[in-house]
Formats: structure tokens, C-alpha cells, sequence
């Protein structure tokens, strides 16, 4: 009777969408998605639309693409049809265990493409994948990619050590949103090989940069990352990198000083892997203006009917 009563909430589980509860998965692993549905312990759920889908062939300038490590055509990786558009489309896996590795870390491969100058137009600007961390009580942000990879599968890879919860576990999640409801089928959203490894001879670029806020002479900045070592390096707004200025710090937030009122500037941020000898990629460009000063009193000395003497009192030169 016990073996019936479960073999029947089962059943009920599965009719409501509902899956059992599976054992953590051993790290490291690697998931390819060949087998054209959502992999067994992975959920999808989303608020409007047919969600991830796993074959079929996705459209306009990413029709026909081939899978990443198979080439194979219409199968063996997920995607996302925004047709409807979808909106909160999720793809989560599986709780991960960790233990025995240094630096845990996340990796996949991802296209969104759309080289069409029309459809981009229509669209206004590209859809947006968020990589998203449990921590084991809410989803928190690792990463916003949006915009465009050239039509080719680009490797993106994160490290997860702020993620870990209960001490051992990581769970991750793949969230897309479109940005114009109207025109967002034309940039379908691509995701294959996702992969947990040891990063722990990786140097992470740092994720989830953010300007915090600005004076006439500083910017605040904040960013995620499990590192000690950072530099900011900052310019004119559309400087090139590697031709700014550059400041050492030990972590987020961190505030650039020595800035010019009304200018605006470009940000980013490095982790400095100094045990390894290495410097992370970047995350920017940030873009903040260092604030004109106030002006704290004004008033008028004497007026006629064609001009008049005002005065202010400020910290400002200009």
C-alpha cells in the first residue's frame, strides 16, 4: 500500500508541473542539453510564453544554428522563442555540490544575435539574460549579458564562491526578459554547454557593476566579486581602455576621486589576481557624472526695468 501511495503522489506532482526532489548533483559536471527537453532535475517556468525549449529551430538571424560542440542543427542546446514575447523565462538547475573545490565557477556558452540594422531598430535594443545565484533564502544577480556576440557561440564564465549556501550547495538560474514587448522575436536567445568547474587558476572578472553615486569630484562605484585585489580604470566618456587612469583598491564600494565637476566619465573595474600573476577582463563601461556644486544662496541686489545685479554663493569655479 505505502509503494501505491507513492508511486500515486508522484503522478500527482508530475500532473501539476511539480518535480521530486533530487539529490544535489556532484561538481564537477557539464550539461549539453542533447537530449531535446529540459534535463532531468532542471526546471522551467516562466510568466508569459512557451518558456526554454530544447529542439526546434530558433529564427531570423540565428536560424540554423548548429550546436556548440556537436554541430548539430535545431538540437542539442537551449533556446528561448520570444515570440509572444516570452517575459520571465526561466531555465534552473539542479542544487550543486561543491565541496573539494578552491574557487567554484559557472560557465556556458550564449548567442544573441541580430545583424539586421532594421530589426535592431524596430527593437529599440537587445533582450536581456540575467544569470542569477540562490542564496538559499532569494535569487540575487550575477550577471546582465545583453547585446550582441556576432552570431557565434561566446564563452561567459563566473565565479561563484559569494554564491555558496548550507555550506557546500550552489544553484543557479537563467532568467530572459525582452526589452520591446512588439518587435523582441527578433533576437532569440541561445544557451548550451553549461558547466561547473574549479576556477580556482581563473582570475574572475568582477559582475553586477553599479554606479552608486556622484559628487562634484568623486564617483562611487560597487561591483560583486569574491576577490581582495581591484583596479578602476576611468577616462572621458568613450575613451578607449587601456589608456585611462588607473587606481588600485581592495574592494567594493570604492570611490575615484580628483574628478571635474559637470564631466562626464567611463569606469571599469579589474580584479588584480596577484597569487597568480593575472588580470581579470573588465566590467564597464560604467558611466557617471561628477556633479556641478550646489548653489546655496541667491539673491538679488538691485533690478530695473532692463537688467539686474544677482549674487549666489557656491563651491563651484564656473
Amino acid at each position: 500500500m505505502k509503494k501505491k501511495l507513492l508511486m500515486v503522489s508522484a503522478m500527482l506532482l508530475a500532473a501539476f508541473g511539480v518535480s521530486a526532489q533530487c539529490t544535489p548533483l556532484a561538481a564537477p559536471f557539464i550539461e549539453n542539453f542533447t537530449s531535446n527537453s529540459a534535463p532531468t532535475c532542471w526546471s522551467t517556468y516562466q510568466t508569459t510564453g512557451s518558456g526554454w525549449v530544447f529542439n526546434g529551430n530558433p529564427g531570423y538571424d540565428v536560424s540554423g544554428t548548429q550546436d556548440h560542440t556537436g554541430g548539430i542543427s535545431s538540437s542539442d542546446f537551449a533556446w528561448i522563442d520570444f515570440s509572444v514575447p516570452d517575459a520571465g523565462t526561466c531555465l534552473e538547475s539542479p542544487e550543486i555540490d561543491v565541496t573539494g573545490m578552491g574557487a567554484p565557477a559557472l560557465r556556458f556558452w550564449h548567442i544573441s544575435h541580430v545583424s539586421n540594422t532594421s530589426y535592431l531598430n524596430l527593437m529599440g535594443t537587445y533582450n536581456e539574460l540575467f544569470v542569477e545565484a540562490w542564496n538559499g533564502s532569494s535569487w540575487v544577480t550575477v550577471a546582465l549579458e545583453q547585446g550582441e556576440n556576432g552570431g557565434a557561440w561566446t564563452e561567459y564564465y563566473y565565479d561563484f564562491t559569494p554564491y555558496i549556501y548550507n555550506t557546500s550547495l550552489i544553484k543557479f538560474r537563467f532568467r530572459g526578459e525582452p526589452t520591446n514587448t512588439t518587435y523582441a522575436y527578433y533576437n532569440d536567445f541561445l544557451l548550451d554547454d553549461v558547466e561547473v568547474f574549479d576556477g580556482s587558476t581563473f582570475c574572475f572578472a568582477p559582475s553586477n557593476g553599479s554606479v552608486l553615486g556622484a559628487t562634484a569630484s568623486s564617483v562611487t562605484l560597487d561591483w560583486a566579486g569574491s576577490g581582495s585585489n581591484y583596479i578602476v580604470e576611468y577616462g572621458p566618456s568613450g575613451f578607449t581602455p587601456g589608456t585611462g587612469t588607473y587606481v588600485n583598491n581592495t574592494g567594493a564600494p570604492s570611490t575615484v576621486t580628483g574628478l571635474t565637476a559637470g564631466n562626464t566619465y567611463d569606469f571599469y573595474v579589474y580584479q588584480n589576481c596577484v597569487s597568480l600573476s593575472d588580470t581579470s577582463t573588465a566590467i564597464g563601461p560604467l558611466t557617471a557624472t561628477a556633479q556641478c556644486s550646489p548653489v546655496t544662496d541667491f539673491f538679488v541686489n538691485s533690478a530695473s526695468t532692463s537688467d539686474a545685479s544677482l549674487e549666489w554663493i557656491s563651491s563651484g569655479a564656473n
